[in-house]
């Protein structure tokens, strides 16, 4: 009975150190082709860490982010990560057309850009910026495929629609607009298609215009956060910092744990230290 007990307990102890057990550390391949070379065998994608060593934001990062254990099991079971010097690797540095420090992109193995980190960001928002890279790599291949059946059948206003979000999510304005037409010109109607064609057709405040009007007339639409994201940012580019943070607000209260959840929240604070705050000083 006694061996029992105490293999039981060790059983335990063992569950238990499994559990909280911190991710190994990120690791580092030697070069972006090695990297790019070990992502197309492990169907992973590929993070590039521009840094110099004169950097104290890139100090930063190693310290305070790919320490993090969230981001580093994102890494291990995502991605295939590798450090380049700026300084001396500066032809790749203009591949990418990198200019500050530190910058991050993230990359699919055949060297696509899917999305960067122009500078520094905390752990919980990086390790957000992660995971939307591994959804775009999703969108990217689901993309792929649409197009592929369209090469054989005739396509309708849905797979017009979508392929045009997906595009749009991916970066691609010239297709989304494309795909996009298409599904209007076929006469489909929705709610999200309009929102698409809302955020690759408006700018400045025109843009700011159409999003209110969306918001107002789709108040329990599951893009709701994207749309409130998105008319903050277009509310503090024509610096109405009071309005930005109110949308933000509104995005990371509707979806906490998502991509423009967590964003809002982040550049939020952002708003309020930088500019609200100053404004308030001012006053005072």
């Amino acid at each position: 009975m006694t061996r029992v007990l105490v293999l039981s307990v060790m059983l335990c102890l063992i569950a238990a150190a499994g559990a909280f057990a911190v991710a190994a550390e990120i690791d580092w391949a030697p070069n972006l082709d090695k990297a790019q070379q070990l992502a197309i065998e492990k169907d992973k994608l590929v993070m590039v860490d521009f840094y110099t060593d004169w950097c104290g934001w890139c100090k930063e990062l190693d310290k305070t982010v790919y320490t993090n254990r969230d981001v580093q099991q994102i890494a291990d079971e995502h991605f295939v990560s590798v450090k380049v010097d700026a300084e001396k690797s500066p032809e790749v540095r203009s591949k990418f057309n990198v200019r500050g420090y530190p910058t991050v992109v993230f990359l699919t193995a055949d060297g696509r850009e899917l999305l960067r980190v122009p500078g520094y960001e905390p752990p919980q928002l990086f390790a957000a910026d992660m995971r939307k890279a591994v959804e775009l790599k999703g969108m990217a291949n689901h993309a792929a495929e649409l197009e592929e059946r369209l090469e054989s059948q005739e396509g309708t206003p849905e797979i017009y629609a979508e392929l045009g979000y997906l595009w749009r999510q991916l970066g691609d304005v010239v297709k989304a607009r494309e795909y996009l037409s298409k599904a209007r010109s076929a006469g489909l109607q929705s709610p999200g298609l309009d929102l698409d064609w809302v955020l690759i057709s408006r700018r400045g405040p025109a843009l700011v215009s159409a999003l209110e009007q969306w918001l107002r007339a789709n108040p329990g639409s599951e893009r709701l956060a994207e749309a409130s994201y998105e008319l903050g940012m277009a509310q503090a580019g024509l610096q109405k910092w009071g309005q930005a943070v109110a949308a933000m607000d509104r995005a990371a209260q509707t979806s906490p744990q998502s991509w423009w959840g967590v964003r809002s929240e982040y550049l939020s604070k952002i708003i309020r230290d930088r500019y609200l705050k100053t404004q308030d000083d001012c006053r005072t």
